[in-house]
């Protein structure tokens, strides 16, 4: 039986541990007893989840055969980047935001190699807050509606003031003022949103603190977020792993 690439990274792995001197055969026993058994159930419980979402998207665009798929090398290494991440979080807006990404790789048209490998690396380096907050910079009025949330009402001198408004968990939590400054400048940092424009945006105009969202951003968000085809069907919901012993999302929300 062909041996897998994974079955020899895991060999490979245990190999090379055993070579340390000393804590060798201790580290290797480490990663059997501590590393594998989460390693494994992320990686099924990511497959399945995939597995199930792309068999919906098939079923919507016929021309996206197992042929199709697996000859576009574009899509394949979406696939793989998206995987490697997928393994490395236990959140679950985090994997539901590369389980998209990863389907809309696979529609025609999608973003540029490029722009697919600069985008995973920022959900990479996002949290559940930078993608909340960026949600809500795209449209704040609709997330003021949604949330019933008054921004009209506050005052602000800044963008970490602006995020608190819009998340009042954050306002709450002893480390709200820290954590949205450094969401704020993470998200200008990454060419996401301009805390200083020249020209702000005329969604942010009738908000207490005005800012420029780049169509990066807007971007960004459309690459994952679930494909229009999508939208509306019955799905799996983001990738959960097990409660019991995995923190819950710090997510504001």
């Amino acid at each position: 039986m062909k041996r897998s690439v994974g079955d020899h990274a895991h060999s490979l792995a245990k190999t090379l541990l055993s070579l340390v001197p000393v804590v060798g055969g201790a580290a290797s026993e480490l990663f059997q007893l501590i590393i594998q058994p989460p390693l494994q159930r992320r990686q099924i419980a990511w497959l399945a989840s995939l597995a199930e979402s792309i068999g919906e998207l098939q079923d919507a665009v016929e021309s996206l055969t197992d042929m199709t798929l697996s000859e576009n090398e574009g899509f394949v290494s979406t696939l793989l980047h998206a995987s490697r991440l997928a393994v490395c979080t236990h959140q679950s807006e985090k994997l539901e935001a590369l389980r998209n990404a990863v389907l809309n790789a696979a529609l025609p048209s999608p973003p540029s190699d490029d722009l697919k490998s600069i985008f995973l690396g920022m959900v990479d380096r996002m949290t559940p807050t930078h993608l909340c907050a960026l949600r809500f910079l795209q449209d704040p009025r609709r997330f003021a509606a949604v949330n019933g949330v008054h921004l009209e009402s506050g005052s602000c001198d800044g963008p970490e003031e602006l995020l608190q408004l819009a998340f009042p968990s954050l306002a709450e939590s002893p480390e709200g003022e820290e954590l949205a400054s450094q969401v704020a400048w993470d998200l200008e940092d990454m060419g996401l949103v301009d805390w200083k424009p020249r020209i702000s945006t005329e969604e942010s105009r009738a908000l207490p603190f005005e800012y420029y969202f780049s169509s990066s951003a807007t971007m960004l968000l459309e690459f994952i977020s679930p494909p229009e085809l999508l939208k509306g069907e019955s799905h799996s919901g983001p990738v959960e792993n097990n409660k019991a012993d995995e923190p819950r999302s710090s997510s504001p929300l």
